[in-house]
């Protein structure tokens, strides 16, 4: 008998305003967006088993804005895990998003995958960086899990994706990364935002993997920010007991 798969839905760069319906400089109103997306994923036959929000949760760092996505994440009937970004403040964000439903960072054992949700963001900083408890964190997680299976979740890229000028704002001590998990073949992927587009890459046999934001994308392989027509998106990932996944993008309808 086939065993259904883990259904996990990640949402990434959300920009919410400080004040509702505001609208960002693209021209985008980011709560709309959000709102429409979770709506999108309401009307699904089936509910997803856990969302992960990577970060860049807030344009601006002020608790009502915080207070206004717990409210959103309310809402739904999964579980959420929230993780910050170079526009958010974790100190802020661990205490407004870790109630009801929601979750800050932290990891979850979900049967034969172990998913762990890691900060990436430094105070004052666009790029970003693991900090040495963060890393020391990790690898305590993999040392003890007892998962078969593993994903990470950051909100910088560990590698470039070929913006320069993205690439100079990405995980600045991915190499530290990779000295951890190099070391257990059980980890699957690292997944990630802060890029606003779609993207793919691997190492070795982990797979490197970006996804477009719930705000607005840019345009790919540019020297500077260019903005991209695509809709608001979010990612669905299905995870196999055999440590297989599937995953694709659903962008606004």
């Amino acid at each position: 008998m086939t065993m259904n798969p883990i259904h996990l839905i990640q949402l990434t760069d959300l920009h919410l305003c400080e004040t509702p319906g505001d609208i960002l400089r693209s021209g985008v109103n980011t709560d709309e967006a959000l709102s429409a997306l979770l709506k999108q994923i309401v009307a699904q036959k089936q509910q997803p088993d856990l969302l992960v929000v990577t970060g860049d949760l807030v344009q601006q760092p002020v608790a009502a804005v915080y207070e206004r996505l717990q409210h959103y994440f309310s809402m739904l009937s999964s579980p959420v895990y929230a993780l910050c970004g170079n526009h958010d403040v974790p100190a802020m964000a661990s205490r407004l998003l870790n109630q009801g439903n929601v979750n800050y960072c932290g990891d979850l054992l979900l049967e034969k995958w172990h998913l762990i949700f890691l900060n990436s963001s430094q105070t004052d900083r666009v790029d970003g960086e693991l900090s040495a408890s963060e890393l020391l964190r990790l690898e305590q997680l993999l040392t003890h899990s007892a998962a078969q299976h593993a994903m990470i979740f950051l909100h910088h890229p560990p590698l470039k994706i070929h913006s320069q000028w993205m690439d100079r704002i990405r995980l600045k001590n991915s190499e530290a990364l990779f000295a951890v998990i190099d070391h257990y073949p059980q980890v699957r992927a690292v997944v990630f935002g802060h890029i606003h587009q779609q993207f793919e890459s691997t190492r070795g046999e982990i797979r490197l993997i970006g996804t477009p934001a719930t705000s607005v994308q840019f345009e790919p392989g540019t020297d500077q920010m260019v903005l991209d027509a695509l809709p608001p998106a979010y990612r669905s990932i299905e995870l196999y007991h055999d440590g297989a996944f599937n995953t694709f993008i659903e962008w606004l309808q």
